[in-house]
C-alpha cells in the first residue's frame, strides 16, 4: 500500500471589513455631517449679505455717474432736475444725485433679478432696497437718502446683520 501523504493545509485569510468597523465609519461619517451641515446652511446668509454689499457699491457708483452727467448738463445744483444717461434713460435728480424714488436712484439700477424689493418714500425721502429671503428683512438692507442741500452728498447705508 502507498504511503499517503499529508495535504498542506492553507489557510483563508479574508479580505475585506468586519461589521463593526464599518458601523464605525458610518457613525464617524454621520458626525462629521452633524457639524459641517450648519455651515453650509449659512451659505444662503453669505449669499445675501454679498448681494447687500455689491448693491452697496452699485448704487455708490450710479450715484458719482449721474452727478457727473449733470454736471456736464449744468443741472448739478438744481434742486430738482431731469439727467439723460444713455439709451433713452432719464433719471430725476435732487442737487444732481439721484433722488429716492423709481424714476430716480430705481432708474440707475439694472434689472435685479428679483433679489431686491424697492420701498421708496416720496423723491425727497429715503429709498429702502431689502434683500428678498432675508431672516430680518429690516437687517438686511441698503439705505439711499439724497442730499439735503446743494453742497452736501447722499447718504448710502447698509446692514447686513439679519441675512
Amino acid at each position: 500500500m502507498a504511503a499517503v501523504k499529508p495535504v498542506a493545509v492553507k489557510s483563508v485569510t479574508q479580505a475585506g471589513f468586519t461589521l463593526i468597523e464599518l458601523i464605525v465609519v458610518i457613525v464617524i461619517l454621520g458626525i462629521l455631517a452633524a457639524f459641517a451641515l450648519p455651515r453650509f446652511v449659512n451659505l444662503q446668509s453669505d449669499a445675501r449679505a454679498s448681494v447687500a454689499e455689491q448693491l452697496y457699491g452699485s448704487i455708490q457708483s450710479a450715484d458719482s455717474l449721474v452727478y457727473g452727467k449733470a454736471l456736464v448738463t449744468g443741472v448739478a445744483g438744481a434742486p430738482t432736475a431731469s439727467v439723460p444717461i444713455g439709451q433713452g434713460i432719464t433719471v430725476d435728480t435732487i442737487y444732481g444725485y439721484p433722488n429716492a424714488s423709481s424714476n430716480g436712484i430705481g432708474q440707475t439700477l439694472q434689472d435685479t433679478g428679483g433679489l431686491l424689493t424697492l420701498y421708496a418714500l416720496a423723491p425727497g425721502g429715503t429709498a429702502t432696497f431689502q434683500v428678498n429671503g432675508a431672516t430680518k428683512a429690516a437687517t438686511c438692507q441698503v439705505t439711499y437718502t439724497p442730499p439735503g442741500s446743494a453742497n452736501a452728498a447722499p447718504v448710502v447705508s447698509e446692514a447686513t446683520s439679519g441675512c
